[in-house]
């Protein structure tokens, strides 16, 4: 009958292992303890440079920099170390040395190593440079051995009353750099393996055990001694299980635990930004290199009415042959690329594709990413929307032709009347009484004011009707222009006017002057009881002009500021101010038509101020254009 051999658990291997080698030590301590201390000490040596030694193999992939501050320091620790073991009294290495070099080495390689302790779970989680903590190590244990051999460190057995004080001192500054790494480090735990974490905190903890029995032994080769030795031999240990079993056997669990990590990242991330896709409202398509699609979302489908085990793989000019060429040409498309989609069930859907391209590190392609917007229900209501202003544009030009015609006819039969009896007051005057003149004196002014009106609306409905290009107009001409066709009445009123330099600005040039013309007769019309004072002024705010015509008038209340700019709203009577309540209606249309906007500002018995804006020709090369929304 065959026999199965049962697995030997390598704990125990290892604990029996530890035991043995402890009692070997022991033993030869009970015959020559100056052997036991060289084994012990070029143990920890070993040790420690075989840390080194892997870690700084490792350190293009290590991420936690822990390892790194750990590994570099044990290497100085254990260069102190063996100073020290070579220094041991028995050892006659440095003949001639002092007599507390040994002790020195050893208080030293104690402050290095709890410096390390200390200040390596500081790191986690920090960009360190290998180079610079080796060359900054380096520094440390230099100017450590310098002081030693300048006489400065100190020697904790030199005979004296102060020894006993700097020794104890030593080592408390050791247990507690030790402790508060200790501390540190399960504080951070998060950053490492659970059976390493206990590893670290165990080799930790031995070597601070082991400073305990060093400080509270009497002597250097008493019991104490020899356990805080042994003890120490056992924090190494547990440093070389560390390194044997994680960073040789298993390395990715501990020193390549960060790339175990970054892939758990990863995964999230990835799952993430799938979640993302497929939760997104509009279409994307994700290509590889060649134009194949490799990912599609739920919106695709539903847009297509097509699943996506029947398009991965697909060339995307198979899958939008109207548009893909362009899409895949312009690489990145931000202002899109429109095309149509025609669904299974035969509806069609307007989509906006904008397409973006992620690089590779030298520049080629790898992979594009498209994404839609269905734009179907937009377009339809610009569709609509258009429709119906055509429909209002051909409704306004027949209301402005029947507008102008009307106005036209109504002039002859105005001319006629108004003509007939002013014939009829010259030829028969004298044989009318007093009553009668007076009656055809209303007909007369009646019929004259019908012919201004007339006058004024056919002026109106022919602003924007001829739509003349746009050109460069020089505003300071047309304002001079104006100014000369009311050159008598300004000199009666006696009125000043100034003027700031005029800009040139994109319009009509044979509207533009209308603006000025109506708001020069509405402020010597609605003059206070001193002689007009005008003032036009422009500046210039993003792309625009804006103008300022002001005046020392009797001003508007302002409830009616809005009001006077409607057609026919008159604020005053006829008999004390003529005109038509056309004239600033027209000067809104004109501004309008350019694109502008007029408004008012005004303080009763103080003036007023007109403001409108005109495109700035510098800004908006007009040249050739009609259309004010288009400059």
């Amino acid at each position: 009958m065959a026999t199965v051999a049962l697995p030997v658990p390598r704990t125990l291997v290892v604990g029996v292992g530890a035991l043995v080698a402890g009692a070997l030590l022991l033993g030869v301590a009970l015959e020559n303890y100056l052997l036991f201390h060289t084994l012990v000490e070029m143990a920890a040596v070993g040790v420690a440079f075989a840390l080194f030694i892997l870690v700084w193999s490792s350190r293009p992939y290590l991420e936690n920099a822990y390892f790194l501050v750990l590994g570099i320091g044990l290497l100085f620790v254990g260069g102190l170390t063996l100073l020290h073991a070579l220094a041991y009294d028995g050892m006659e290495v440095f003949a001639g040395s002092p007599p507390g070099l040994a002790s020195q080495l050893w208080v030293a390689g104690g402050l290095l190593a709890a410096a390390t302790a200390l200040g390596a779970p500081l790191t986690i989680g920090r960009d360190i440079s290998p180079r610079h903590l080796l060359v900054a190590y380096a520094a440390a244990t230099a100017a450590l051995l310098a002081a030693i051999v300048a006489g400065v460190f100190p020697d904790v057995n030199a005979a004296g009353l102060a020894a006993p004080t700097l020794r104890l001192g030593a080592e408390i500054v050791i247990m507690a750099g030790l402790a508060a790494g200790m501390l540190l480090l399960y504080r951070r735990r998060a950053a490492f393996d659970e059976e390493m974490l206990r590893l670290l905190l165990g080799a930790l903890g031995c070597y601070l055990i082991a400073e305990v029995c060093f400080a509270l032994s009497p002597d250097t080769i008493g019991a104490l001694n020899l356990a805080g030795n042994l003890i120490r031999l056992l924090a190494y240990y547990l440093f070389a299980l560390a390194i044997v079993e994680f960073g040789i056997r298993r390395p990715y669990s501990v020193l390549f635990r960060e790339l175990s990590n970054r892939t758990d990242e990863l995964r999230e991330a990835r799952e993430y930004v799938e979640g993302l896709l497929e939760q997104a409202p509009g279409p994307i398509l994700v290509l590889d290199a060649d134009g194949r699609i490799t990912r599609l979302n739920r919106a695709f489908e539903r847009l297509t009415g097509r699943q996506a085990r029947g398009l991965i793989g697909r060339l995307l000019v198979d899958v939008l042959p109207g548009i893909a060429p362009t899409l895949r040409e312009a690489g990145a498309a931000p202002e899109g690329v429109g095309g149509t989609i025609v669904h299974r069930d035969g509806t069609v859907r307007n989509v906006l594709w904008t397409a973006a391209i992620l690089p590779n590190p030298d520049g080629t392609v790898a992979a594009t990413i498209i994404q839609g917007q269905d734009m179907t229900a937009r377009v339809e209501a610009e569709l609509r929307l258009r429709a119906a202003i055509d429909e209002l544009e051909v409704s306004n030009e027949g209301l402005e032709r029947y507008a102008y015609v009307a106005s036209h006819d109504l002039q002859e039969p105005i001319r006629t009347v108004v003509s007939h009896v002013q014939l009829l007051q010259r030829r028969y005057g004298d044989q009318l009484d007093e009553d009668a003149d007076e009656v055809l004196g209303y007909i007369v002014e009646g019929g004259l004011r019908m012919q201004r009106l007339v006058q004024d609306l056919l002026l109106l409905s022919r602003i924007g009707a001829k739509k003349r290009p746009f050109e460069p107009v020089d505003i300071e001409q047309v304002l001079l222009d104006v100014l000369r066709d009311h050159r008598h009445q300004i000199r009666e009123l006696g009125a000043i006017i100034q003027h700031d330099p005029l800009p040139v600005v994109c319009g009509d040039p044979a509207e533009l002057p209308l603006i000025f013309s109506h708001l020069l007769q509405n402020s010597l019309k609605f003059r206070s009881d001193e002689p007009p004072r005008i003032r036009i002024t422009a500046e210039r705010e993003d792309g625009w002009w804006r103008f300022a015509f002001m005046d020392n008038g009797i001003g508007i209340e302002p409830e009616y500021f809005d009001r006077i700019f409607v057609l026919f709203q008159r604020l005053h009577t006829r008999e004390r101010y003529a005109g038509t309540g056309v004239g600033l209606p027209i000067v809104k249309k004109v501004v309008e038509r350019h694109g502008g906007r007029c408004w008012v500002a005004s303080t009763p018995g103080a003036g007023t101020t007109f403001f409108f804006t005109l495109p700035d020709d510098r800004a908006r090369p007009c040249l050739g254009r009609s259309d004010p929304t288009r400059i």
